[in-house]
């Protein structure tokens, strides 16, 4: 029997072997343990528990509770290529920057499979305008409805483009701008 010290650094090493960046471990460990779910220490050092029907390491556990429960990570930090066969992955055709790698993966897996790719994955970027929203996948707009109602509706409405002068002053602050002249300028050329 491992001791309690030592559970704690196999769990906190499961957690660090996956990668993905976790809010809270103990809300994730918790989530993961619900439905009446035990962690089982082996004599080895290793730590599995009983998920998808079937007995896993936890590291692999966490993966998919990653996937399934995606409140409690960072969703840019999930494995790309997904978790085997288990959850489906957020590739898309940016993913491959050069052509070596874009054949190695339809040689793997098929030229429909190439076509199934998005040319760029929104879901895993940051949401924060409604303008963002609209870049989502449909299934990843139902699940962020689905663990809170009025997602959408909290986000604000994505920044009006500034006008040029605006855009200027932006890119070089401090900079002085002739409004006079540039009114001028307007009279001139009728107003465009």
């Amino acid at each position: 029997m491992i001791h309690e010290s030592e559970q704690a650094a196999v769990l906190n090493a499961a957690f660090d072997s996956t990668n993905i960046k976790f809010y809270d471990r103990s809300v994730a460990l918790a989530a993961l343990k619900a439905d009446g779910r035990e962690v089982v220490f082996t004599d080895d050092g290793t730590a599995r528990i009983h998920y998808d029907g079937e007995q896993l390491d936890l590291a692999d556990a966490l993966t998919r509770l990653g996937f399934d429960r995606r409140e409690l990570i960072d969703g840019r930090t999930l494995p790309r290529e997904g978790a085997g066969t288990a959850r489906q992955g957020t590739l898309s055709k940016a993913d491959f920057p050069d052509v070596q790698s874009r054949v190695k993966f339809i040689r793997e897996n098929g030229a429909e499979a190439w076509e199934k790719l998005p040319t760029v994955n929104h879901d895993t970027k940051p949401v924060t305008t409604r303008e963002d929203w609209y870049k989502l996948s449909r299934a990843e707009k139902v699940r962020r409805i689905a663990s809170d109602p009025h997602a959408f509706s909290k986000l604000p409405a994505a920044p009006s483009a500034a006008n040029p002068v605006t855009k200027l002053e932006q890119v070089a602050p401090g900079t002085q701008v002739n409004r006079a002249a540039l009114e001028h300028e307007k009279k001139i050329r009728g107003g465009r």
